[in-house]
Formats: structure tokens, sequence, C-alpha cells
């Protein structure tokens, strides 16, 4: 393929995304918008003499997240043919995998994360799962090879436990889709490694901008190392310390109390 040839497949392949990822967010975001607590909310947020009006125990995150999510849904009523049929099929997974496949990495990262329902018969799906099964961990591996925060965590999980178990959503917060159990049940493990849990455990400490967090994942990388072999545990640690200073260019920006890593943009 010629590179005039490839840069067209690569465009084509994020009109395709970006076009059936909006006709499928409006879904989520119709269901957001039109709850009556969130058009106040919204209402209320609006009428500040910034837009940001704040109140006591008021949550600016939660009003950016539903003025964003109005955005998508007006957009998806005159670009959509008809908001929640393309939603059902599960085809979303196929379009975002070949735009991943072409450096489309929120492509990958929504992918990767299972980041839209689908109807249960596609949950139940052998085919389906098998191909999820055989795309991630390439998605993956080029994602931490990018400077993707958002694949070392997805990695962790395919390595070993998700290290979101103890992380639930802050009340009143719309609940992450990454909790949804196909795709934890098919994404955990995937890539089964104590070795690679540990280098990905010791590659967000150092990636870590809040102190109280990089003793956090010390922690737990010391818990991991107590079952390997000193010989292990030095290759999980090199590999940690030059993908750090590679991909990631040696810059804390995993900030735990403030971003969500597997946000699906």
């Amino acid at each position: 393929m010629s590179q005039s040839e490839l840069g067209q497949a690569v465009a084509d392949a994020n009109r395709a995304y970006d076009a059936l990822k909006l006709c499928v967010d409006a879904v989520g975001a119709r269901a957001l918008v039109e709850d009556p607590a969130n058009r106040e909310l919204l209402e209320k947020f609006s009428r500040g003499a910034d837009g940001r009006q704040a109140e006591p125990g008021w949550d600016l995150r939660i009003a950016d997240l539903l003025v964003r999510q109005l955005d998508v849904y007006e957009r998806a009523k005159t670009e959509c043919i008809e908001i929640g049929e393309s939603a059902k099929d599960g085809s979303i997974y196929a379009v975002a995998q070949r735009a991943a496949a072409l450096g489309n990495r929120d492509a990958g990262a929504c992918y990767v994360a299972m980041a839209w329902s689908m109807d249960r018969a596609h949950w139940h799906d052998a085919q389906f799962r098998d191909a999820y099964r055989m795309h991630a961990p390439a998605i993956i591996q080029a994602g931490i090879a990018a400077g993707d925060w958002r694949m070392v965590s997805l990695a962790q999980v395919a390595a070993g436990e998700s290290p979101f178990i103890d992380m639930p959503p802050r009340p009143g917060e719309p609940e992450n889709p990454f909790w949804q159990a196909p795709a934890l049940k098919w994404l955990a493990g995937l890539e089964r490694d104590p070795v690679r849990h540990l280098a990905l455990v010791r590659l967000k400490q150092a990636g870590s901008v809040d102190a109280s967090w990089r003793t956090r994942y010390q922690r737990l990388g010391d818990e991991i190392a107590r079952s390997l072999s000193p010989g292990q545990v030095r290759s999980a640690s090199d590999w940690a310390n030059r993908t750090f200073q590679t991909a990631f260019k040696g810059r804390r920006e995993i900030n735990n109390d403030q971003t969500d890593p597997l946000t699906c943009q």
C-alpha cells in the first residue's frame, strides 16, 4: 500500500468510526440529558455569570460531562438516521478495531475497554468474543508504545487483577461502562502474567503525579514481587523504567484523583 493509499485508508476508517460512534454514544447521552434531575443541573450550570456557578456540593466535572453529552445528543439528532438502532448490534466494535489498527488511539481505548453496550445475544456470541480476544492484545501493545496511559491500565487487567475493583464511581457519577461484567470477564487474565503485571504496576508507580499513589503502587508491586525470582523482578523493573523513559518521555501524567484512565473519548 502506497503512502497516499494508507493515508486515504486512515481517513476513511476514522470518518466511519466518528460517524458511527456519535450515533451509538447518543443512546447513553439521551438517557442522561433527558433525566429530569440532570436537566435541572444543566439549567443551573448555565445560569452562572461565567457558565460555572458554584453551589454547595457542586461537582463541575458532572456538569461538564452533561454539557458534553448534550452536545453529542444534539448533533446526533441531525446527523444520525435513528438514534439507538446502531447501538444494539455491536457493529461499532469492528469499526473501532479497524480505526485502532490504523493508529486511532481513542478508538483502541474504547474497543479494549468494551465501552459500548450491546444486546444480550452479542455479549454471548463466541465469534465476537474470540475476535475481541484476538485483537485486544495488539491494540494494547501499540497503545503503550505510543505513550497511552489508558492502555497501561487495560494491560494491568489483562495481565492480572483489575486495578479498579476498589475504586467504584463517586456518588452521583455515571457508572463507567468498563464495569460491565462481560467486559471484565473477557479482558481479565487475557494475558495473565505476574512478571508483566509487576512491570505495569512499576510503570504506573513511575507515572503517577501524586506521591500517595506512587506509594500505593510501590506496595502493590512489592506484594506481586514476593512470588517472583530476583531475575524476574529485575526484568520487570527494567522494562518499566525503559518504557517510562522512551514511550512516556519520563512524564508523570497519571492523576488518579481527577482523571479516569479509561475514558472513552
